[in-house]
């Protein structure tokens, strides 16, 4: 479990990421305040996983806990390991740390002034680094498609 502001900056995406390139089985998802994350693998591989988490989390997290628990799992009978991201699960009235909303970043302004880009003056273009949270939340968990 993972706790802090890691609902609507990227997180689940990141871990997915991190995941697949360690070779990890398991799924990621939201939870009324945490994300919550299942991983199989060889414990030198969690604990690399484990530190890559906490070292290259997306610009705009912030991990104020993560807690480890070992669980009992079936053997997975898919030859390649699997990784999902999973939907959100509201489970009680805690209230997750919602980042504020945040100034467009570089990328996203680059974007908007390029002269044959797709997003070319569109004023709304934003991305897991910058954007709008705060105001335009309207449930919890917090998911972005």
């Amino acid at each position: 479990m993972v706790r802090g502001v890691v609902q609507g900056v990227g997180f689940r995406p990141f871990v997915y990421r991190m995941a697949c390139d360690h070779g990890l089985s398991g799924w990621v998802r939201n939870e009324t305040d945490l994300v919550r994350i299942e991983i199989q693998g060889s414990r030198p591989v969690l604990d690399a996983f484990l530190e890559t988490l906490r070292r290259q989390a997306p610009p705009q997290a912030r991990i104020d806990s993560i807690d480890v628990r070992p669980i009992c799992v079936e053997p997975s009978r898919n030859e390649r390991p699997v990784f999902k991201i999973l939907p959100s699960r509201e489970l009680d009235a805690r209230r997750p740390a919602i980042p504020a909303d945040l100034a467009t970043c570089g990328e996203c302004l680059a974007e908007i002034r390029a002269a044959d880009g797709r997003r070319r003056g569109y004023p709304f273009t934003n991305c897991t680094n910058c954007g709008p949270r705060w105001s335009i939340i309207v449930g919890l968990p917090y998911d972005r498609p």
